[in-house]
């Protein structure tokens, strides 16, 4: 099988960049699979900036948005990686306090098992199940047909940190060590299927020190969620309890995005809807 390792999608998320250096630096001379390393975005990280003029990672998609920098770097990546690989990592941080996470963008078995497999490496991983959009979908992921997004955080944009490098880097060498003929106990595998994202109040609002950083933690209608300057509380308003993720994102703060919602699932029952 074929895998591609990509780091730096992101200018200002250093860790990837320093995976794919490292992995560069010191090959995995026992993996199993044939596989390389791809430097994303190496003007945006010169500038340490997210991105130069769009997106990257919202640069893959069909609906065109994409200019300048990333346009015509979404082109080379593409034309490096379309068809030519079975299995694609794509390296993050976050600024939110999720912790270790994976983020999967397709339900085939290569993705899932992948999944299985690391959370039996990394207990404390979290699952996360992606919109699925296939070709449509604007992230670099939809390049393959299988793969998924590592997330390590939470870390402020542009540092770097000694155990985020080394557990994401350990997360790559452990699959590109494995197989993906192993069987897992998929109905005890807990995953967080992606629900819709929350945006703030218009106004002057902040999200409240008491839901701030509680990333994955059950979050029940009523509980608040927001405060403004003068103490006034906005409560969490639906009819069901959700888990929360990517809270206080700074990536996405601009777009007034205060996190994402999920429920809760399994790999088997992922599986038992394709």
């Amino acid at each position: 099988m074929k895998i591609v390792v990509l780091g730096g999608t992101h200018g200002n998320e250093f860790t990837g960049v320093e995976v794919i250096n490292n992995l560069k630096s010191n090959p995995v001379n026992d993996a199993v699979h044939d596989y390389e390393l791809i430097f994303s975005s190496p003007k945006s990280y010169e500038n340490k900036s997210r991105y130069i003029d769009y997106d990257l990672n919202r640069s893959f998609g069909t609906d065109g948005k994409a200019f300048g920098y990333e346009k015509t770097r979404a082109e080379e990546i593409r034309n490096q990686v379309s068809g030519k690989f079975d299995f694609l990592i794509d390296l993050h941080t976050t600024t939110s306090n999720m912790g270790l996470t994976v983020i999967l963008n397709y339900k085939n078995d290569l993705t899932l098992n992948a999944a299985c497999f690391l959370k039996s490496k990394f207990p404390d991983l979290k699952i996360i199940m992606g919109s699925e959009d296939g070709s449509r979908s604007p992230f670099v992921g939809s390049l393959c047909s299988a793969g998924l997004t590592i997330e390590v955080g939470p870390i402020a944009n542009n540092l770097v940190k000694a155990d985020l490098v080394f557990t994401c880097q350990q997360m790559v060498e452990e699959l590109l060590r494995w197989d993906f003929e192993e069987d897992f106990m998929e109905s005890e595998i807990e995953v967080f299927q992606t629900t819709e994202s929350y945006y703030y109040p218009e106004g002057n609002w902040y999200l409240h020190p008491n839901f701030d950083g509680k990333d994955f933690e059950e979050l029940s209608p009523g509980t608040p969620i927001f405060i403004n300057t003068d103490k006034e509380e906005k409560s969490f308003e639906s009819e069901k309890s959700t888990y929360p993720f990517f809270i206080n994102e700074a990536a996405y703060f601009d777009a007034k995005i205060a996190f994402s919602t999920s429920t809760k699932t399994t790999i088997g029952e992922l599986k038992s809807t394709r």
